[in-house]
């Protein structure tokens, strides 16, 4: 694959640097002994429903846009809307 550049690890640490204080504002929030609870009793079937109904949803966005910027002459404009390309 090839070795990863400076680059990629400056932007991972930057990454990692923004997303750290939230994330540690926000555990330092919560209730950990309530969330344990929360999830406990949590319906993972319902859960995997949701996150199986949210993919697919992105996928057919996905979709989507993918014929949206392949075919651009199949896209409607209205009436004295005239695309640039």
């Amino acid at each position: 694959m090839g070795s990863v550049t400076g680059l990629t690890w400056r932007r991972t640490a930057l990454g990692l640097l923004v997303a750290a204080p939230p994330i540690a504002f926000v555990l330092y929030r919560t209730n950990l002994e309530e969330m344990a609870e929360a999830l406990a009793e949590a319906n993972y079937a319902l859960i995997a429903a949701a996150m199986a109904a949210f993919s697919l949803a992105i996928l057919l966005q996905a979709l989507r846009w993918h014929y949206l910027l392949s075919n651009p002459s199949s896209v409607f404009h209205p009436v004295g809307c005239t695309p640039s390309f």
